[in-house]
Parts: structure tokens; sequence; C-alpha cells
């Protein structure tokens, strides 16, 4: 359906949420432009909490534990999802102890 709003604050994909939910004459860009870009994927999020402290991490880790030349090869050469991707970890705990 369609929803009327002032504001739209979206954590989705830029161009899914400006080309789908943004009405035409307030978008930044158009399909025209989208269309010289071949999309890769940028993530796949999982959400988990966890009862206790994890020690030796801080807000924001970066694992590269694999080759980072092949993943970028992968996403961004020949666009698919990474055989061996690399990941991120937030401990929002580590800021916010709330």
């Amino acid at each position: 359906g369609f929803f009327q709003a002032d504001f739209v604050v979206a954590s989705g994909d830029y161009h899914h949420v400006e080309q789908k939910m943004i009405p035409p004459e307030l978008r930044n860009y158009s399909e025209e432009h989208w269309d010289r870009y071949t999309m890769s994927p940028s993530s796949l999020l999982f959400f988990l909490g966890v009862g206790k402290r994890l020690r030796n991490l801080r807000h924001h880790n970066l694992f590269f534990d694999e080759c980072l030349e092949q993943h970028a090869k992968e996403i961004y050469d020949a666009p698919k999802w990474p055989s061996k991707p690399l990941f991120y970890v937030c401990v929002q705990s580590v800021t916010d102890p709330s």
C-alpha cells in the first residue's frame, strides 16, 4: 500500500528505497543513473544478542581472515555472493553499556 509521510528513514538498499518508495519528483537520481551501475551484494546481516561480554572486541571489528583480493574480484568484477565472505562485527555495548 501507500503511506503519506513527511519524512522517510530507511535502512534498506538505497536504489530500491529511492526508486520504489520516494515519489519521482523527490528522488536524487533517475532510473537512467541507476542503470549505469552493476549492483553487487553488500552484506548479509545477522543481529545476535549475546548474554555475556566478549573480550578483545572493539565497537567496530573487521575480520579479513580470507583473501581480500579474491573477495573484491567476486563482488565487483563478476558480481555474485563471495565464496569466502569477509565479515564485520559491531559490539555496541563497548560504547553503550545500556
